[in-house]
């Protein structure tokens, strides 16, 4: 006799990342560019934290929309989509009055100009006052974009 079987659950979606950031008060405008740039490449590539801190202005390549990542002594080449070319152009455009020194080759940098720590990253999400559940840090591994040209 057979036992029954188990009901599968598929997990939960991820909404493609708004700009969290850019209406705070306390954030400048282009903190605020930096935290969508910084969310578009997370959703588009499913980058790591600790890749993305370490991406210089000279691994981005904008036109073919391809960023080189370099993560456990291994370097890759990852495709991200036009909405991180977007958001990534405009934050590179405010990026110099953030970053004054010319030596900081990071391409996100914290208020003080100096490259972000993964402990120092831009806060990803607001808090949820309704709605289901925040995911879980691991789920994020699993909800990057669809739609960029190779899978995850």
């Amino acid at each position: 006799m057979a036992t029954p079987k188990r009901e599968k659950h598929s997990p939960p979606s991820c909404s493609p990342p708004t700009s969290p950031c850019s209406s705070s008060s306390r954030t400048p405008r282009s903190l605020g560019a930096r935290d969508l740039a910084w969310l578009e490449l997370l959703y588009a590539s499913g980058l790591r934290i600790s890749e993305l801190v370490g991406i210089d202005v000279d691994d981005l390549e904008l036109r073919s929309r391809l960023v080189k990542v370099t993560a456990r002594l291994e370097e890759r080449i990852v495709p991200f989509g036009s909405k991180a070319e977007a958001a990534l152009r405009a934050w590179l455009a405010a990026r110099g009055t953030v970053a004054t020194d010319a030596e900081e080759q990071a391409v996100f940098v914290n208020h003080r100009g100096r490259r972000i720590t993964t402990r120092q990253r831009p806060p990803p999400v607001r808090p949820r006052t309704s709605g289901p559940p925040p995911a879980r840090r691991h789920l994020a591994a699993h909800c990057c974009d669809t739609r960029s040209p190779r899978p995850c």
